[in-house]
C-alpha cells in the first residue's frame, strides 16, 4: 500500500522533477571517467585470479582520477587480502549507461573468453531516466553475460544510494530513492531464479558506515559532486563487496 502511495505520489510530482532535474544537471560539474582501467592486486605469479567489471559511472570512477583508487582497484586489493593470492581486474564501464547500454555497447567489447568472476555494477542511470523496463534489461543483460561465461559467478553489486545523494532536492531524493527500491526488488527477484547469479541487495548506509569506522556522517566524506562517490567511499564500499564475495566462496 505505500508503495502504491508513493507511485502515486511521483506521477503528480512528474513536472517538479522534471524542472529540479534540469536545474541539479546544470549545477553539477562534470567529472571524467578515472584512468588506467586495468591492473594486478597483489605480487605478480603465474597463478592469480581475474575479476572483470562492467557499468555505469561508479565502475568508470567517476570521482577519482584512476582505477587505484576507485572501486576496482580497491575491490582487486581487497579481495587479495582476502585470498591471499594475486587478482588481476579490468573494467568495462561508461558514464550515464544504463543497463540495455552496457548490454549493447560494453559487452560486445570484453575480448576475454574466460575470467573467474564477473562484477556488476548498474542502477543509477536507469533511476535517474525512470526506466520501466529495467526488468527487461537485466534478463537481456544476465542472458547475454551467461551465454558469454557460462560458468562464471556474476555478482551485482549494491545499487547506489540515490535517496541520500546531497545534490538532489528533497523531492528528487524521495521520488528517485522509491524508484530505486523498486528497481531493487525487481533485481533480487531475478537474481534469484538464476544460477550462478548473486545480488548484494543490502542498502548502503552511511551513517552506519561512518559509526563503523569512528568517522563523521558528513556528505562531503562521501560524495565528490554530491552524487559520486569520493576515494573513501569507494574503498569502504569494496570492502564490503570484497567480504561478501569471500564468504560466498565466489572466488
Amino acid at each position: 500500500m505505500i508503495s502504491i502511495l508513493k507511485d502515486i505520489a511521483t506521477f503528480f510530482l512528474l513536472p517538479v522533477m522534471y524542472m529540479q532535474g534540469k536545474r541539479v544537471r546544470k549545477s553539477i560539474p562534470q567529472l571524467p571517467e578515472a584512468q588506467g582501467p586495468e591492473g594486478i592486486a597483489g605480487e605478480p605469479t603465474d597463478t592469480y585470479k581475474n575479476i572483470l567489471l562492467i557499468g555505469e559511472s561508479t565502475l568508470a570512477g567517476v570521482g577519482v582520477v584512476t582505477h587505484q583508487e576507485g572501486f576496482s582497484g580497491e575491490l582487486g586489493q581487497s579481495l587479495s587480502t582476502l585470498l591471499d593470492q594475486t587478482v588481476k581486474w579490468k573494467v568495462y564501464a561508461r558514464s550515464g549507461y544504463t543497463a540495455r547500454l552496457v548490454t549493447d555497447k560494453l559487452i560486445p567489447k570484453m575480448q576475454e573468453t574466460k575470467t573467474d568472476l564477473i562484477v556488476v555494477g548498474l542502477g543509477g542511470n536507469d533511476t535517474f531516466t525512470l526506466n520501466k523496463h529495467w526488468t527487461r534489461d537485466i534478463e537481456k543483460l544476465i542472458a547475454t553475460l551467461s551465454t558469454k561465461y557460462p560458468a562464471t559467478p556474476l555478482v551485482f553489486i549494491n545499487l547506489p544510494p540515490v535517496a541520500s545523494f546531497p545534490a538532489l532536492p528533497t523531492i528528487l531524493r524521495f521520488c528517485l530513492g522509491h524508484h530505486m527500491d523498486k528497481l531493487r526488488t525487481q533485481l533480487a527477484t531475478i537474481v534469484q531464479g538464476k544460477s550462478n547469479c548473486y545480488f548484494l541487495e543490502e542498502k548502503m548506509n552511511l551513517k552506519e558506515w561512518s559509526a563503523k569506522n569512528g568517522l563523521e556522517n558528513k556528505p562531503e566524506l562521501y560524495f565528490s559532486d554530491g552524487i559520486h562517490p569520493t576515494k573513501l567511499t569507494y574503498s569502504l564500499w569494496a570492502q564490503s563487496v570484497a567480504e561478501y564475495i569471500y564468504t560466498s566462496k565466489l572466488l
